[in-house]
Formats: structure tokens, sequence, C-alpha cells
């Protein structure tokens, strides 16, 4: 399984840097995330919560010409039959075997995916939201650095590595005398671990990175 170049470089420096970046430069889009983690519950979907949390997100958060078009009715009609599996699948990507339930993820994925105008990207971001501690966004530039199909299969594998990663990044941590690594980045960035790595992803792979980071720089220097 090979990882991305940017993970395999990764230092406990290098993450928290970046996760500290995004805080500083994404602050309304941290407001608006939070806010909707803490409002949502997958067993509770009407149209109404679905337009509101997962639709004005997909439109906010870079898929805005497709999101506009997705019925608010059949996405929430397809989250309440997918209650069971949901529920079933309500793990921690930290904790979870992920083979013993990658078909359900498999099926949840592909039912998400074929509402109309949802595609592979939306139905993470929308999985992610209905299960935080399980499912992590992703995109198609995501999607190429770790080589992987976009599609439900291809889903399951970058779950897969990015568990992988959690976990080489935990043992570093814990070579620095952190004994509970999980447990410090929550407390330290107040976000779910899938967060906290879909944000690095997303930063390491934006062509303009150069320039967030040289941002974030400049204000540190000047203030």
């Amino acid at each position: 399984m090979r990882l991305p170049k940017f993970w395999e470089e990764a230092s406990i420096s290098s993450f928290e840097k970046t996760l500290e970046i995004w805080r500083e430069l994404y602050i309304l889009d941290d407001v608006f995330y939070e806010k909707i983690i803490s409002e949502l519950d997958f067993r509770n979907i009407n149209p109404k919560k679905t337009y509101c949390y997962l639709l004005r997100f997909l439109e906010l958060w870079g898929v805005r010409r497709t999101a506009v078009k997705v019925d608010p009715r059949k996405l929430s009609e397809t989250i309440t039959c997918l209650r069971p599996l949901l529920t079933d699948l309500n793990h921690n990507l930290i904790e979870v075997d992920l083979q013993t339930i990658e078909e359900k993820v498999i099926e949840v994925f592909n039912k998400i995916s074929r509402v109309d105008n949802i595609g592979p990207t939306s139905s993470s971001k929308i999985l992610h939201l209905l299960i935080p501690n399980l499912f992590i966004m992703w995109d198609r530039e995501i999607a190429r650095e770790f080589d992987v199909q976009m599609n439900s299969g291809g889903y399951v594998n970058f779950l897969k590595m990015c568990k992988s990663i959690y976990e080489k990044l935990s043992e570093k941590y814990k070579e620095q005398g952190v004994d509970n690594p999980t447990a410090y980045l929550l407390s330290k960035f107040k976000k779910p671990l899938t967060k906290l790595l879909d944000e690095y992803n997303w930063l390491y792979t934006r062509s303009w990175r150069d320039k967030i980071f040289e941002i974030a720089k400049k204000s540190v220097n000047d203030s």
C-alpha cells in the first residue's frame, strides 16, 4: 500500500503546523462545520435538515454546481432508508476493523452516490457529516494522490490508508512521550481525527498550497 509522498515525509511538527494553518485561515469553515456536527443526527433526518446542513455544506465546500440540483427530499429519503446500515457503521475509524464493515461501507457509499447529482466527492462529505468519526472526506485531487479510484472500492482503500497513516503518526507521538495521541489531538484541536486527517490531505493536495502557507507565515511574522 503506497502512501502519498506528503504523508511519507510527514512529521509531528509538519502535521500540527498544517492543522494550525487551517485553524488560522479557515475560521468561517470551522464555524459552519462545527455547527453541523453538533446539530446533525442521521437517526433524525428530514428534507429541511438535509437542505440546511448537508446540501448547504456541499454548496459552500466546493461542489455548489451539482449540490444546487440535488432534491433534498430524495436525499433525505435515501438516508432514512439507510438508517439501519448507518447505525451498524457508527464506529470510530481508529478502533474499527475495516475488513468487518467493508461491504456495508461500499453499500452506503453506492446508495448515496446514486441520488441524482450526488457523486463520489459529495458522497464522502455527506457520509462524514452523518458519521464523522468513521468517514473521511475526499475529492479527485486527494484520490489522485492516494492513487485510488473515485468509486466505492477506491473509497474503502482510501479509508484503510488513512487508518494506516494515523497508526504510524500515533507511533511517532508515542516515541516523543505522548502516551495517548488520540486524546492529545482531540484536546488540542477539538475536532474528529478524521477531520484532522482531511485537513492535512486537502491542504497538501491543493495547487495553491504554497500561497496558503505563505499567507500563514506572513501573518505570523506581522503579529
